[in-house]
């Protein structure tokens, strides 16, 4: 019992099972059965289904309340381009593109432009005049409250606790391996151990509904150390144990980094002075410069330890709002919003073809939908974005497809049963809140299982604020869900008729291969004194970011790591090795011109990067 309270789906199921009852009540006995109330209920959804943001109670009332605004925008913008056709069809397209291309912005921000589209689009469909704008603002503004105070207080989130606790019990796993590499023993079993902390903090991310948000520097940081701890591993694996010899305590101190990073995400401070890793590194090479050659070769490995206990603990303790010294090498700090809108203007952006794709698709099916005159067309809509979602290949797009067709025609099935006993309005009511339970459950089963849970909530939901039920209605969603999957398919096959595989692969090449080129020109500026062009790190990190801001995308529609997936993460790993290896050279380099006394480290760090890039 405790564990299932725990869940974050359940927690969030019960959220919206409250919130849809209470919300469908007031807006009836407000706006009686009304566009106004369709809209209101609709934004429970929006609110608890698809946003449902995580965080503190005041992230999470900052994001709700942008959101409340954001939506009520959306709704008078859909009111305004309701009429004529034409301005209905451009105003799909843009709005549509514009959130899709917002999603590259992560955290709740792609959360929003997953739901509040249906803002925008369900005055569109009706198509609402501009009489019915304040009744309609006031409908979604009513459901919007209550969907934000069910957020605050019903069952809140613990979902960042949990974060918290599953990334400390990596941050130990990762000290206790600090310590292995200063004995020398149990490193194999130590690397095992830290695999598998690991392990559970990604399936603990991948099994909720959202990754930590990024609404806020906190929240990035937090996103930033799951991302840090996946990319561990192929780290850990090079670790060597200390030469018995080796006067430094670098390594001693790393471990303290890890067990202090640990310490902040749990209980928001230290018992202990936090170290200053960069100074210790500094201060180690000092050390270093009078030991013989076999104490440096078995030494790097634990400076790249120290980098990443470095990085981690800065993270940390930025998510707790505490000051840490920055990362001095292989840091990528995260680009402002703008920025990274701008770096993403290009053809080969995955997020900017989606944004068309999508709002092409969007826009295909407002007009489809006008022209034919279909009732309830806000639902060819929905299924349209549901399918747009980015695919590694063809197939997985294809196969999304059938899998919202396949489980909406097994939505109505389940909701048949409400049309074949003829149940009174009462027993609707008091089944509304249990059905929206099990919608909201389902959706960590996948596409299939939710669209299975979704469509006889929906249709009881319909039921309830439009008493007596539309005959046929269960026919018309499946009618138009399929509609609005097929011209989303067919706008995937032309955006992407074989998935973002081969633009995947071309910019993991560009990534490798400038990171390489950065880590050989620091290399030859220690063995050879070549200046090492000034634009190619800035060079370096545009093409890293441009790969990993793809590789999120294809994460979107794949909850579940491929192998593909898998191996650009590994390249992804790769490249930030690189770039590591680059700024250390470089450091060394510039420290060599003005104490000659760390020449000796400098050239075997130049050897032990060329032969990491030989093996990579």
């Amino acid at each position: 019992m405790q564990n299932i309270l725990h869940n974050p789906l359940f927690r969030s199921a019960v959220r919206f099972a409250v919130s849809v009852l209470v919300t469908d009540l007031v807006l009836l006995s407000l706006f009686g059965p009304s566009p106004a109330t369709l809209l209101g209920s609709f934004a429970v959804a929006i609110h608890i289904y698809f946003l449902d943001f995580d965080g503190t109670f005041h992230e999470r009332l900052i994001g709700h309340s942008v959101a409340m605004v954001v939506g009520a925008v959306a709704v008078l913008l859909g009111v305004l381009c309701a009429q004529p056709l034409w301005l209905a069809v451009v105003g799909a397209l843009v709005v549509s593109a514009a959130f899709a291309y917002a999603r590259l912005l992560r955290g709740y921000v792609a959360l929003s432009a997953v739901g509040l589209p249906g803002a925008f689009f369900l005055p569109v469909m009706l198509p609402a005049t501009p009489a019915q704008a304040p009744q309609l603002v006031a409908g979604w503004l009513v459901g919007s409250g209550i969907s934000i105070l069910a957020a605050l207080f019903v069952l809140p989130h613990k979902r960042t606790g949990m974060v918290r606790k599953h990334l400390a019990g990596w941050l130990r796993a990762a000290a206790d391996l600090s310590q292995a590499v200063i004995t020398g023993k149990e490193l194999t079993e130590k690397i095992a151990a830290l695999q598998n902390q690991r392990d559970q903090l990604l399936d603990f991310v991948a099994s909720s509904y959202s990754q930590p948000g990024a609404a806020s520097k906190r929240q990035r940081a937090l996103s930033d150390m799951v991302a840090g701890a996946r990319w561990s591993i192929p780290l850990a694996q090079r670790l060597t144990p200390m030469h018995p010899k080796d006067p430094t305590s670098l390594a001693a101190q790393s471990a303290l980094g890890f067990e202090a990073a640990a310490e902040l995400l749990e209980k928001g401070n230290t018992s202990f002075a936090l170290p200053n890793l960069p100074q210790d590194r500094l201060d180690d090479l000092e050390t270093l410069s009078k030991q013989p050659p076999e104490i440096l070769e078995a030494h790097y490995s634990v400076r790249l330890l120290s980098i990443a206990s470095m990085t981690q603990l800065f993270r940390a303790a930025v998510s707790q709002g505490e000051k840490a010294p920055l990362p001095d090498v292989g840091n990528i700090e995260p680009n402002k919003p703008f920025t990274v809108l701008r770096q993403n203007l290009r053809w080969n952006s995955v997020w900017l073809i989606n944004a068309l794709r999508t709002g092409a698709g969007a826009a295909a099916c407002v007009l489809i939908v006008r022209m034919m005159g279909l009732d309830h067309g806000v639902w060819v809509v929905l299924a349209a974005l549901s399918v747009t979602q980015i695919s590694l290949s063809g197939a997985t797009g294809s196969k999304a497809m059938l899998k919202i067709v396949a489980g909406a025609a097994a939505g109505v099935l389940l909701a048949g049963l409400f049309t074949v006993f003829h149940l009174p309005l009462i027993v609707f009511v008091i089944l509304l809140p249990f059905i929206a339970f099990a919608a909201k459950f389902a959706t960590g089963k996948g596409i299939l299982w939710a669209q299975l849970t979704y469509t006889p909530y929906a249709l009881a939901n319909f039921a309830v604020l439009e008493w007596p039920p539309h005959k046929g209605l269960e026919f018309e969603r499946i009618e138009n869900i399929a509609l609005g999957a097929v011209v989303a398919a067919g706008f995937t096959l032309l955006a992407f008729p074989n998935g973002v595989s081969s633009l995947l692969a071309k910019l993991q090449k560009s990534a490798l291969t400038t990171s390489e080129q950065l880590l050989e020109g620091s290399i030859l500026s220690i063995t050879e004194q070549k200046p090492l062009p000034a634009h190619l790190r800035a060079h370096t990190l545009d093409r890293i970011s441009a790969f990993e801001t793809a590789v999120d995308a294809a994460y979107l529609g794949n909850k579940s790591p491929s192998p593909e997936l898998l191996e650009r993460e590994n390249a992804m790993e790769k490249s930030r090795d690189f770039l590591i290896g680059a700024d250390a050279c470089i450091e060394i380099a510039q420290l060599s011109k003005t104490q000659p006394a760390f020449a000796p480290i400098a050239s075997h760090l130049a050897v032990w990067w060329k032969e990491f890039i030989t093996v990579a």
